[in-house]
């Protein structure tokens, strides 16, 4: 099997991670793979065995305007068609609402199957004017829209009646565990969260929940660490001191394996405002932490069964959220119980059966 992957780059981000993963499967089954993104391949955050076939085409950049960004535009649509020729895929995977349209676009009359996947809340996420127009004119040239859930899965077929759609989740491997023993002080318990410190994860929530929970009977033994790099850093430090908890919290930025801090910590928090399907989550499952999660649109009802492997609680409600940290804080019976939980229920998230459904859209797109 030929199969030629698309997304706009591998950077730390969770899409990424999840076509990463696909490619090295593929690639160790002996399928000729091919991923292609308009970055260049230097900056890759992500590990790729060395039987994928990696194509950077490096014109991901700015646009100083709108004319700049049309001429980029159609230099990566050339680009990216060139590259998909010269893989000769028997079928295209892309990723993410732009690349989806770009590949399309790039894809026009060379009668190869396109499998598109949105990897994001659709309904929350904004990507533009232009962009949603196209969206709205090309999908229904795919021959599958991948989704995350099954609330995604409605706004799908509202909009596409014609487009076949389904529900994929994403896969999750049980990160290995090594030996960090100094990643975070042990005379503390932890709070771990992890995610680009933007907006859409709600960093600034849980950081107003964390500073109640820090003002109550035994918050203050407690420490939170974030993981992860993004704009919002200097809005998210500002608020850690004019909220008096800098000495409580962590940023260490990105870190290449998470692992080491889900394993040495003892609670794992998603506070975000959306998800499309969240990977962090399923890691720190994985990993045997209790969860506490944001019961967003898309993605956490879907991962966590309420009060059996997981905690869900009222989305964007910092004080709902300290209530519930509080209470698995108080509660180290409550916290082992979901933990042994949860590492029981990812496993339906594994990558054989994820992959397996995969490899069933393939063929069948290939049999239409």
């Amino acid at each position: 099997m030929k199969v030629t992957l698309i997304i706009s780059s591998l950077s730390s981000g969770g899409a990424e991670r999840v076509m990463t993963l696909m490619a090295n499967y593929w690639s160790d089954k002996e399928w000729q793979v091919t991923l292609i993104t308009l970055s260049d391949h230097y900056h890759d955050f992500y590990y790729l065995e060395s039987g994928v076939k990696r194509i950077g085409l490096n014109c991901l950049g700015p646009s100083r305007n709108a004319l700049h960004a049309c001429f980029w535009n159609i230099k990566r649509l050339r680009l990216l068609r060139q590259e998909i020729e010269y893989s000769s895929p028997d079928v295209i995977i892309s990723f993410m609402d732009r690349m989806n349209v770009m590949t399309l676009l790039a894809s026009m009359g060379l009668n190869i199957p396109i499998l598109i996947s949105e990897r994001i809340d659709p309904r929350e996420h904004v990507t533009g004017k232009i962009w949603t127009f196209l969206r709205n004119r090309l999908y229904v040239y795919a021959k599958i829209l991948i989704v995350q859930s099954s609330s995604v899965k409605g706004w799908a077929t509202e909009n596409w009646p014609q487009l076949s759609n389904t529900v994929i989740f994403n896969p999750v491997i049980i990160p290995i565990k090594n030996k960090s023993d100094y990643v975070l002080n042990p005379t503390f318990k932890w709070c771990v969260a992890m995610g680009r410190l933007t907006d859409q994860k709600g960093f600034d929530i849980l950081l107003s929940a964390f500073s109640k929970l820090i003002g109550r009977e035994g918050g203050d033994h407690w420490r939170l660490v974030i993981l992860g790099e993004g704009e919002q850093r200097s809005l998210l430090e500002k608020q850690c001191r004019d909220l008096g908890i800098k000495e409580y919290v962590q940023m260490p930025g990105r870190v290449k394996n998470p692992a080491d801090y889900l394993y040495k910590a003892d609670l794992f928090i998603l506070s975000s405002r959306y998800e499309g399907f969240p990977n962090a989550l399923l890691e720190a499952m994985a990993c045997g932490l209790p969860v506490i999660s944001a019961n967003c649109p898309s993605g956490p009802a879907e991962i966590i069964q309420h009060n059996v492997d997981g905690i869900l609680v009222e989305s964007e409600n910092s004080n709902v959220l300290a209530d519930a940290m509080e209470r698995l804080v108080k509660n180290e019976k409550l916290r082992t119980r979901l933990a042994h939980q949860a590492v029981e229920s990812v496993r339906r998230f594994s990558p054989e059966v994820i992959m397996e459904q995969w490899e069933s859209l393939i063929y069948e797109s290939l049999e239409k």
